[in-house]
């Protein structure tokens, strides 16, 4: 279960899918072992709710909206119950049902 501690340690580890829409919508759908956040570029953390607990989102829409309520510049990370797979970087080898990868620099730009 991705509960707030799994994601803290997951972030700390950087085993998360940093994600990128480029042309498409962020999907409404909630996928069971899929959990998303916003991080604070700034800082380096996971956005946090007024009782300083992680904000977790369970779709990309919602996280992708929180993100466009803070002006759309920060990154959205999906967390997995699973570990990710082995990725080498290249594009044909693009794990399945894993959101499309994209540079930091390129989302902020």
């Amino acid at each position: 279960m991705l509960d707030a501690r799994t994601i803290t340690d997951k972030y700390s580890v950087a085993e998360y899918a940093l994600i990128y829409l480029g042309g498409r919508q962020p999907s409404p759908t909630v996928t069971p072992g899929i959990r998303y956040c916003v991080e604070e570029v700034a800082g380096y953390e996971l956005y946090k709710d007024k009782n300083h607990e992680v904000m977790i989102f369970d779709s990309e829409a919602q996280a992708f909206e929180f993100r466009q309520i803070l002006g759309g510049v920060f990154p959205v990370l999906a967390f997995y119950d699973q570990p990710l797979p082995e990725w080498d970087g290249a594009d044909e080898d693009v794990p399945l049902n894993v959101p499309e990868f994209a540079d930091v620099e390129e989302v902020m730009a």
